[in-house]
């Protein structure tokens, strides 16, 4: 179970999640209802019998939530509602009111919702019990913070906050392509996301991130917004300025264990993960004086 994706919170000490097992079940996915046009809930992380909702290993807690979406497209709701309203116009021989559109868009969408396809969406996230840290493995912060939403609706409370900084990463993470000057051990990628002022933006990717090309842009006034990364050959990853993690990658070979239980798979995937992880927000944490649930 490797996160590529991260979106962090960080939740104060001390808090009980004893009882999550039964509070997740009691909000189990279930289908999308015909009339209903999503849906939400918790589904077992491990693909295992039996498993459970909050899967447990050491300090880490894994879980998962699943939505579903039925796909009404709004081109054909507009095309069939444009259809309706003409057939209302030579019957009457009048433009129909906004609220006779309104009762109108309603009958189509209620009409194409019981024929649409509906699609499905699983995210994970990891409670780091040792480091007050709840991953979403994901890149999309709406998606991030719906999966806490979910979660504090189980427990009731969940004072979850997003991952901030003391200082500006954008500032800081500059100030790595115009001086060289990275965390320890920590080299350039070969990409970075440079924005101005004036809300441009310049996209560069397979360039050397130390080339006159970037360096111009800096001395324009430009700032970093995301930069591509490296920890020597242990792992890489690319840093946006709200200190999302994306193209996370161990790259340190390690065998897994070749066995058919799905348990000591999942374990050694999570160890992995969370090892090089906390190596990364240890790093983070000293850059950018990451502030923290109290």
């Amino acid at each position: 179970m490797h996160f590529s994706k991260v979106i962090a919170f960080t939740f104060p000490p001390g808090m009980d999640f004893t009882a999550l097992e039964a509070m997740l079940s009691d909000l189990e996915f279930k289908p999308c209802e015909p009339s209903a046009m999503s849906s939400a809930g918790f589904v077992q992380p491990v693909h295992m019998d039996d498993a459970p909702f909050a899967y447990r290993t050491g300090e880490l807690i894994l879980v998962a939530v699943q939505t579903e979406t039925r796909i009404v497209p709004p081109a054909v709701v507009n095309e069939r509602l444009a259809a309706k309203v003409k057939d209302l116009e030579e019957k009457e021989g009048r433009i129909p009111s906004s609220r006779t559109r309104r009762r109108l868009k309603e009958e189509v969408i209620a009409d194409l919702m019981a024929r649409t396809f509906t699609t499905k969406k699983r995210t994970y996230a990891l409670i780091d019990l040792e480091r007050n840290l709840f991953l979403v493995n994901t890149s999309t912060r709406k998606t991030a913070e719906n999966v806490v939403s979910h979660i504090r609706s189980a427990l009731g409370s969940f004072p979850a906050i997003p991952l901030s900084s003391q200082d500006s990463p954008a500032s800081r993470m500059t100030d790595w392509l115009a001086s060289g000057n990275l965390p320890e051990g920590w080299s350039l990628g070969d990409e970075c996301v440079l924005k101005g002022p004036d809300a441009a933006s310049v996209r560069i990717k397979g360039v050397d991130l130390h080339s006159d090309e970037v360096t111009k842009h800096i001395e324009a006034g430009m700032k970093v917004s995301r930069v591509a990364a490296s920890a020597g050959e242990d792992y890489e990853f690319v840093l946006d300025e709200s200190l999302a993690i994306t193209k996370f990658a161990v790259l340190v070979e390690s065998e897994l264990p070749e066995t058919e239980d799905m348990m000591a798979f999942v374990n050694a995937q999570l160890f992995l993960f969370h090892t090089y992880h906390k190596r990364l927000m240890d790093t983070l944490r000293g850059s950018f004086q990451l502030s923290l649930a109290a």
